[in-house]
This record gives structure tokens, C-alpha cells and sequence, in this order.
């Protein structure tokens, strides 16, 4: 309790001892928490509304009625938490969709163990199909492609679970252990659940030196030129359901003001489709 009053005592003096030769105030005593001068605190929000206009064939009518209208895409609010200069991380991220019901859309606690190696643990956005990866707030167009959505093993991008980063460039990889695709906010013992999932993604750049610069699909004026090669496998296992595998590969290229990708994948759902059609549901496809 003492370290927490302590801590909490630095957090709000933090702006008398943001000089980078100011000394500690005394409330901090002996307890070493110098780290915590690299305290980052980023509070955001994302809003994404849209007119949209579409023209399309409303089933069983053939014929083609149009539907236009405005519509909020996402709404999203988050705050991202570091200390000791990045070693530790705790991020919360809030969305609403076009239906109004909020909800927690991503949380996970994060530490660094070396230069190399770190963990992240939560709901977590998993590290597998490329143009889902990338955040929403660094795709290029208005939305991901429908290729990205279907050859995606699960209808969602983010998975409770366990995820282990190794980075020492040209290479990355990024296993992946949880509950599966679609077990967002389930409980462990919710009945018709993936029991568990594992995920392997690696990249490796074939020309540069920068794995930042592939945190989205743009190249600013001035991006030096990259070349990423991905490829990524997933399977998980529904008791009574049967199992779920996937695989995509991905060639990512950047240059200053142009930037390229192609991508490829499918996947086979041993638990979808069975009861309309009595196969396992496999998509594959590139783009």
C-alpha cells in the first residue's frame, strides 16, 4: 500500500520532475521508480461516418434496389499506457459499430523482456491474415477487402490468448496460443466454444530494414523502399464441432508516395456449413 501512495504521489508531481535533471520528490523515498519518468499516456478517438450509396439485388427480388444513407462505421475511444520506457504496456480500446451497442473491442497487458523478445496477453488482435492486422485507422480504403473478411478463419480478428514475439530483423514471428477465433468475451466453459487455437505468423524483409514502416499500407513521400514477405497458419478445435485451419501468405512493397500487396490464403471450417450443405465450408482465394 505504501508504494502504491508512493506512486500514485509521482504520478501527480509528474510535471515538477519532468526535467530531465530534476530529483525525485521526497514522497518517493527510497523505492527506485525512476523508470516511471518514461511514462506515455495516449487517450484517442476514432470516428468513421459515412454516406454510402449501394445498388444490389435484394433476395428473392431480382431486382436491383438501391439503398443509400449516412451511417457511423466506428466509433472508438482507447487509452494506451507505458511505462519503463515501453517494458510495460496495459492498452483498453472501446468501439461502437453502426447499431449503437457498445463494447470493449480490444484490451491486453504487454511486456518487453529484451530487444528481442516480448509478450502480450488479453484480447488480443492475433497476428495472422495481413490486411486484418492493420489497424482500421491505417487501411487505405474505406474498409478491409471481402477477400480479407471471408479467407479470415473466424468472423472476428481478435482471439483471447497468449502471444509471443520474437523480432531480430530481417526476421519477426508471432505465436499465438488461445481460445480461437470468435471466443471474444466468452466464458471458459461456454458451451459450443473453440477449446483451444494456435497461430504462427512470421515476416521477413527482403529489402530495408524496418518493420515499423509496415504498420500500414501507406508510403508517405520520403518511406524508403521495403519489401515484407508473410506467411501465417491457424488451427483451432470446436468439441462436437470439428476443427478450423487456415494459411496466407502476403508480399508487401513501399516506396516513397507508392506502395503495393499481393495476398493469398484459404481456409477449411470443419464446424460451418455442415448442417445446409453436409460439407465443411473452404474458401481460398488471391488478391
Amino acid at each position: 500500500m505504501k508504494n502504491a501512495l508512493r506512486l500514485v504521489a509521482l504520478l501527480i508531481t509528474a510535471p515538477a520532475i519532468a526535467a530531465p535533471d530534476a530529483a525525485l520528490p521526497d514522497v518517493v523515498g527510497a523505492a527506485d521508480l525512476s523508470g516511471l519518468r518514461d511514462v506515455e499516456l495516449d487517450i484517442g478517438a476514432l470516428m468513421q461516418f459515412r454516406y454510402t450509396a449501394s445498388v444490389a439485388p435484394d433476395s428473392p427480388d431480382p431486382i436491383d434496389d438501391p439503398a443509400i444513407g449516412f451511417s457511423f462505421r466506428r466509433l472508438r475511444t482507447w487509452v494506451d499506457f507505458e511505462a519503463f520506457d515501453g517494458d510495460l504496456r496495459l492498452f483498453i480500446q472501446g468501439d461502437a459499430g453502426s447499431g449503437g451497442n457498445s463494447r470493449i473491442d480490444e484490451a491486453f497487458g504487454g511486456h518487453k523482456i529484451d530487444d528481442n523478445w516480448s509478450v502480450r496477453w488479453g484480447l488480443i488482435r492475433v497476428a495472422f491474415n495481413r490486411e486484418m492486422w492493420v489497424s482500421s485507422k491505417r487501411q487505405i480504403a474505406v474498409d478491409r477487402g471481402s477477400l480479407a473478411n471471408n479467407l479470415n478463419p473466424g468472423r472476428s480478428d481478435k482471439i483471447h490468448g497468449v502471444e509471443l514475439a520474437y523480432e531480430a530483423e530481417p526476421w519477426r514471428f508471432f505465436f499465438t496460443a488461445g481460445e480461437g477465433l470468435d471466443s471474444r468475451w466468452t466464458s471458459f466453459n461456454q458451451a459450443g466454444k473453440s477449446q483451444w487455437s494456435l497461430t504462427l505468423r512470421g515476416e521477413t524483409l527482403l529489402v530495408g530494414d524496418n518493420f515499423k514502416q509496415f504498420k500500414q499500407y501507406t508510403a508517405p513521400s520520403g518511406t524508403a523502399r521495403g519489401l515484407m514477405l508473410g506467411a501465417a497458419a491457424h488451427v483451432q478445435h470446436t468439441p462436437m464441432g470439428g476443427d478450423r485451419f487456415a494459411w496466407t501468405a502476403d508480399l508487401n512493397y513501399q516506396d516513397s508516395g507508392f506502395n503495393a500487396m499481393i495476398m493469398g490464403g484459404g481456409h477449411v471450417a470443419e464446424d460451418r456449413n455442415t448442417l445446409a450443405v453436409g460439407e465443411p465450408e473452404s474458401l481460398f482465394g488471391v488478391a
